[in-house]
């Protein structure tokens, strides 16, 4: 049998999963995957609406309201009225939620620096370059 890259694929995602997520729990035990996704969509863009967070973050309604709800009591995100209709609420970041990212963005660089460790830059290159191909030749589907 031909050997597969799939199962080493998977692995590697699911070690870089488990990692992101211990860096996330040590750092604020009440914080998610998803959660730091909204965080860093926040971050990245000052201003947004849930609307813009819904067409960016393919999850259903309800989950991102919860995830919204519980960011805004931990007092990391602020919801503030857009010409008084409460669907096109302005959502930021609090001084807490901005140093929260910017903690868990130094965490993540410093993960990322250590499994990378001992790997020339060519080779990450090289890698993405791949993992590129890997993407594309998945979305264009594939061949029986």
């Amino acid at each position: 049998m031909k050997e597969s890259i799939l199962f080493d694929v998977k692995i590697l995602d699911t070690k870089i999963k488990n990692s992101i997520n211990e860096v996330i729990k040590k750092l604020d035990g009440s914080l998610t995957p998803l959660k730091v996704r909204v965080l860093h969509y926040i971050d990245e863009n000052e201003c947004t609406t849930q609307k813009d967070l819904e067409s960016i973050i393919v999850i259903p309604k309800s989950t991102l309201s919860e995830a919204l709800t519980d960011l805004e009591k931990n007092k990391l995100i602020i919801r503030e009225n857009k010409n008084n209709n409460s669907k096109n609420n302005y959502i930021n970041l609090t001084n807490v939620g901005k140093k929260l990212c910017c903690m868990i963005k130094d965490n993540i660089d410093k993960l990322e620096s250590d499994i990378t460790k001992g790997v020339s830059k060519k080779e990450i290159d090289e890698f993405k370059n791949i993992i590129n191909k890997l993407i594309n030749n998945l979305e264009e589907g594939y061949n029986d």
